[in-house]
């Protein structure tokens, strides 16, 4: 699993105490989901001490076909309909555009994005800083699980940028540049220029 285990906790937990995290479990995957990212992971690759993590917050793993949505402060609630949404290993699967991280980062207060540019046309998109710190080769558990291909998007269009291997994908939400005027003008600018691309495994 490619994750660094104290991005994960802060990620889950941000979930747990705001919207709620989504845990789901199919015979052979866990899944998690906080609103604007998904993570999907083999149950035999699932690390312990991330395994730990969700159980600290939510007090449970959901048996196989089972999803629920854990809430601080609420009971766990179990959902009945499953979305389309969460197959995020197909979607990856589909994926047509190719990215790439760069070095540039957009900061706006105490938030900070990083710019991830389209290795075809330098098109430049946005996503949380925190997925950046989340992607860690060095907690690649085995070398049977291969490193993580991406960034790649399903289309100019979709929302989610991924990451996938062997026993884990990550889809992690792009910021909408159209909601901050500034950095709307900062990406147009970026993108008419190859930006150097950052090795950050």
């Amino acid at each position: 699993m490619f994750v660094n285990t104290g991005a994960f906790k802060k990620l889950i937990k941000g979930a747990y105490n705001s919207s709620g995290l989504v845990v789901g479990a199919t015979e052979d995957e866990y899944f998690f989901e906080g609103g604007f990212w998904i993570i999907r992971v083999e149950k035999d690759y699932f690390p312990k001490k991330e395994k730990a993590a969700v159980i600290e917050l939510t007090g449970e793993l959901p048996s196989s076909g089972r999803v629920f949505k854990a809430v601080k402060k609420c009971a766990n609630q179990y959902l009945i309909e499953c979305n389309p949404e969460w197959d995020i290993r197909t979607q990856f699967d589909e994926a047509e555009e190719e990215y790439c991280v760069t070095h540039a980062i957009y900061e706006s207060g105490d938030k900070k994005v990083r710019v991830l540019q389209n290795k075809k046309n330098d098109n430049c998109k946005v996503i949380d800083e925190m997925f950046i710190k989340l992607i860690d080769f060095s907690a690649l558990d085995t070398c049977d699980e291969g490193y993580p291909e991406g960034p790649v998007m399903l289309n100019s269009e979709h929302y989610l940028m991924y990451w996938s291997n062997e026993v884990m994908t990550l889809a992690a939400g792009i910021i909408k540049k159209e909601e901050d005027k500034e950095l709307s003008e900062f990406l147009t600018l970026l993108g008419n220029v190859e930006l150097k691309r950052k090795e950050i495994f």
